[in-house]
């Protein structure tokens, strides 16, 4: 393990160190009324089952991911060095992009296959200027190929539907702000097959089982909860209707937390099946309930808080568990391709942008895109192709925005 990783892992163990000492000081602080008390302890035995329970399918989850790397040493990102390895150009992207990010590919996945199409001169690129912003245009030679795969001609069909000439921007923007590209990226995702071993959750099973005894046992513990909390001395209400407005308020909360633990967990997720670093993945996860917990103490029934806080993260992290469980299986042929792949990518990040011409003589602007957007990094090329890379980010970042926007829409309106 490299000094760098090292270093990351004593970060976050700090961190979780401060943040149990916080909410220890801030449960001594906080006075605990009798009822409240006779509450804990009716229902701590249960709400323990329900912990074991989901600790039990963390420890299955974990095993289950060390065994999809097939027993073999993973990259440790920190220990590659720096190196442009121009063999890679030769490489299908897409392969390139599932064996670095371990995932299958998806939207993102369509722009890197137009920039290959770019490389491969299928595709001509070419941008003015209207008054203070770029044009880029991308447009289909009339030409007959014989290096182009089957998808990539499925990806040319659905680009130039209507015309050989092509705003890259809008049909990028159109791509990730409309539902018609479902069909090619499930051609994409059969695709890929064929180069790495896609292997399916065999503890899906175990996983659904143990979330339906967990929400058994929350649905029990939940509405006995809500009837000992309404029979509190200090509420009363005078109809049904303040109940109904107390039920519907915590109904809100539990969509917005479900909802923000859902983008955030993901993600947390997503980077483990990145570098399959179970300590960083289950600190992350832990510092990011603690966050939640030390937040509830703002509120004077915190415990309620908390109680909802847990029981949304167990089952929304039980959902990633089950729906997003799939595994890209790298061999070694695999893993030494995803080592020259971070090597490249640190190369990027350290070059001094284009300024050594025998680097200028062997990759093109286009290269340059493609990897800059493969590895998620702004490559400095010229002022013209760095707005390009700004555009295709920030495409990118609409995605959040929309869901975002399916949430007010949706929930709070």
């Amino acid at each position: 393990m490299s000094v760098n990783k090292k270093i990351i892992r004593l970060i976050f163990t700090s961190i979780i160190i401060i943040q149990l000492i916080i909410m220890a000081i801030l449960y001594f602080q906080k006075q605990i009324d009798k009822i409240d008390i006779n509450i804990a302890i009716l229902f701590i035995k249960l709400f323990s089952i329900i912990v074991i329970m989901f600790l039990l399918s963390i420890i299955i989850y974990i095993f289950e991911n060390k065994a999809s790397s097939n027993g073999l040493e993973e990259t440790d990102e920190y220990n590659i060095q720096a190196n442009f390895d121009i063999d890679l150009k030769n490489k299908d992207i897409l392969y390139l992009a599932t064996i670095f990010y371990k995932k299958q590919p998806e939207k993102r996945e369509l722009i890197l296959l137009i920039m290959q199409l770019i490389n491969k001169r299928i595709i001509d690129l070419s941008f003015y200027l209207d008054g203070n912003n770029y044009k880029y245009i991308i447009e289909k030679r009339n030409l007959h190929f014989n290096n182009i795969t089957e998808i990539e001609q499925e990806l040319l069909n659905y680009i130039f539907i209507d015309s050989n000439r092509v705003d890259l921007i809008k049909k990028i923007d159109e791509i990730y702000t409309k539902n018609n590209s479902k069909n090619i990226i499930k051609k994409m995702k059969d695709y890929i097959t064929k180069f790495v071993e896609i292997q399916k959750s065999s503890m899906k099973k175990i996983y659904q089982i143990i979330t339906t005894i967990i929400a058994i046992l929350t649905i029990f513990l939940g509405f006995s909860m809500l009837i000992l909390v309404s029979s509190i001395q200090e509420y009363h209400y005078t109809n049904s209707l303040s109940i109904v407005g107390i039920i519907l308020l915590y109904s809100l909360i539990i969509v917005i937390i479900a909802f923000i633990m859902t983008l955030i967990l993901k993600k947390i997720n997503r980077k483990y099946k990145y570098d399959n670093d179970w300590y960083l993945w289950l600190s992350k996860n832990f510092i990011f309930l603690n966050i939640l917990l030390i937040i509830s103490f703002m509120f004077k029934k915190f415990y309620l808080i908390q109680f909802i806080i847990l029981i949304i993260y167990i089952f929304v992290t039980l959902t990633i568990i089950i729906m997003y469980n799939e595994h890209i299986c790298l061999y070694q042929k695999d893993i030494e391709i995803r080592n020259r792949l971070f090597s490249l990518k640190k190369y990027f990040k350290e070059m001094q942008y284009l300024r050594d011409k025998e680097f200028g003589n062997i990759i093109t602007y286009e290269e340059c895109l493609m990897y800059g957007f493969l590895f998620n990094i702004t490559i400095k090329i010229n002022n013209e192709f760095d707005m390009l890379q700004k555009q295709l980010f920030d495409v990118l970042k609409k995605e959040s925005k929309l869901y975002m926007e399916l949430f007010k829409t949706n929930v709070l309106k």
